[in-house]
This record gives C-alpha cells, structure tokens and sequence, in this order.
C-alpha cells in the first residue's frame, strides 16, 4: 500500500471534535476519510469541527464527501463545520458556491439549498424559451 495523500488528526474536548486534515482531499482520501468523518456526524459529540487549514488539494469528490458529513451530522441533530479554510480549499468551495452549504467560517448561516431560483427575464417579442 502506498501513502495516504492526506494526514488526519483528532481531537476531542467535552461536546466538540477537531478533525484536522492535511494534504490532498481526492477521490483516494475522500474513500479513506468519509467512513471516519461519517462515523463522528452520526454519534460522536455534539458537534464536529472540519479544519482544512492544511489541505493542498481538494477535488469534487472531497467536496462531496465534506457535503455528506455535514448533512448526515444535522440529520442526526448534531453540527459539523467546515473551518480554517486553506487558500485552496477556500478558492475550491468559494469558485462551487458551497460556502454556506458547508457552513464554512467565512458563511456562519447555513442555507437549506445550495440553489437559487433566477430572477425571470423578459423574453424579448418574437423570441423563445
């Protein structure tokens, strides 16, 4: 077996857990990590701090998988929040609009759906939809 891109260290105080991630979130970390963070959001403490001060790299199924800890974490009534933001990830998840889905420290308000409906447009005269 060769090294794990990434590195995760946790730490657990009363009601909060720590879960710092270094190095790259891709498809072989998302594997690796999803089952450990998924475990936390469904019955460790109240409520689970993602730290991605660290990470180099995130693909789309890194960001998939942080969307699932955070939605499995608050259907079971618990937090989970994405925070400490490395320049990378925060350009990764700013560029998908996932910031508030992911409840990262630079959007504090959680919204329900990570889509918007558009404002309507005039359809100009003689023109189709």
């Amino acid at each position: 077996m060769g090294v794990l891109p990434y590195e995760l260290t946790l730490t657990s105080e009363e009601s909060v857990t720590v879960a710092h991630i270094s190095g790259d979130i891709d498809l072989a970390a998302a594997i690796e990590l999803g089952p450990q963070l998924l475990n936390i959001a469904r019955s460790g403490p109240a409520e689970l701090l993602i730290d991605l001060s660290e990470v180099t790299l995130i693909d789309s199924e890194g960001v998939k998988m942080l969307l699932s800890v955070v939605d499995t974490a608050r259907g079971t009534g618990r937090l989970a929040r994405v925070t400490q933001l490395s320049e990378s990830a925060e350009r990764v998840i700013r560029i998908i609009g996932l910031g508030e889905m992911l409840d990262t420290a630079q959007s504090p308000t959680p919204r329900r759906s990570p889509f918007r409906p558009r404002d309507p447009q005039p359809t100009p005269p003689g023109s189709f939809q």
